[in-house]
């Protein structure tokens, strides 16, 4: 591009920063963001959101804090997105009290706030437990007219359940039907995800056999849920029974629910008997994702080392294990 004289633009190079961030490469991305000032291509608001946004991913949020603050320095001006990123970095590592300081900053700067800051605080309050604060913000919303969407529903869902409110959670979901909000699969997901950790499967059976009279097919995350929950209660038949369902609508299991189902036969009371047929099925399990491309987590590893290294008699099996196209070391 420079060779044929078409020198790069501040939208050439924050689109290779965002490239950079996606792919977790933040040295890079800083490079490049040096090297655009140096050719004269002035970095905009959009392009330091992008690398603040890189650095929240990779939970570098100190570095992402400093960089939100100079990023005025240098004649940039913050914006929705640029508090919207940095609340939701602060959210994801609970420090709610940073978080509420950029909240009451923008409206102090004059910064109106969307669904999406909302949401994101929401999601922030659920995950440190603060049910209150939750509420008292959705209150807030509605005063100021911010009109919540699909997303901070599911949140509240999934937020209640969560903190061992499902019966608050139903309620909301029942008062969604009446007023005939488009419910999707996502909501129900979380509400099933809610009654299964608290162990109320029977409950959750119900649930997830009404989809269908309310239109929705169930997707890869809400047969994985189901699944984990028949693996810890030891229902094996019931797994098989889901699985093959699973498959013989359409919907492929990910790396998750492999994971899923290989921690329930090595949590199996069989296993912890030495009995081989549970070791046979997690073997099973891990060609057959060498099958399908299925691309391994850290998760993944830890069930390996928990079959050759925590019953040592099955270290034979190692000849059996298939190979993979990553290491099984990382998800990345």
């Amino acid at each position: 591009m420079i060779k044929r004289g078409v020198m790069p633009n501040t939208i050439t190079y924050t689109t290779l920063i965002n490239e950079l961030c996606k792919n977790g490469k933040i040295d890079k991305a800083y490079e490049m963001l040096e090297l655009m000032i140096t050719r004269g291509a002035n970095p905009n608001t959009v392009t330091y959101n992008t690398l603040i946004d890189g650095l929240c991913m990779i939970d570098k949020i100190d570095d992402a804090r400093e960089l939100f603050v100079s990023m005025t320095n240098n004649g940039c001006r913050h914006d929705v997105f640029s508090y919207n990123i940095m609340i939701n970095g602060f959210s994801k590592k609970q420090n709610i009290n940073e978080a509420m300081s950029l909240y009451r900053e923008m409206a102090s700067k004059g910064v109106v706030l969307n669904v999406i800051t909302y949401n994101t605080l929401l999601s922030g309050f659920f995950r440190a437990g603060k049910i209150g604060h939750a509420k008292e913000l959705l209150l807030e919303m509605r005063h100021k007219n911010v009109m919540p969407n699909e997303c901070t529903y599911n949140i509240l869902i999934d937020g209640l359940c969560k903190n061992g409110c499902s019966t608050k959670a139903i309620e909301i979901l029942h008062t969604l039907k009446k007023g005939k909000f488009n419910l999707t699969i996502e909501s129900y997901s979380c509400l099933l995800d809610g009654s299964c950790k608290t162990g109320r499967l029977e409950h959750a059976r119900k649930l997830f056999h009404k989809l269908s009279q309310e239109g929705l097919e169930p997707n890869v995350v809400t047969y994985t849920i189901m699944i984990n929950r028949l693996c810890k209660d030891g229902k094996p038949e019931e797994v098989d029974d889901l699985l093959s369902k699973m498959e013989d609508m359409g919907c492929a299991p990910n790396v998750f629910t492999y994971n899923t189902l290989m921690w329930g036969f090595l949590q199996s009371p069989l296993i912890m008997m030495h009995d081989y047929r549970e070791t046979t099925k997690v073997v099973e399990l891990l060609q057959k994702m060498a099958e399908v491309n299925i691309i391994t987590d850290a998760c993944t590893a830890s069930i390996v080392m928990s079959l050759l290294v925590k019953h040592e008699k099955y270290r034979d099996c190692l000849n059996w294990l298939p190979s993979f196209s990553v290491k099984l070391t990382t998800g990345s």
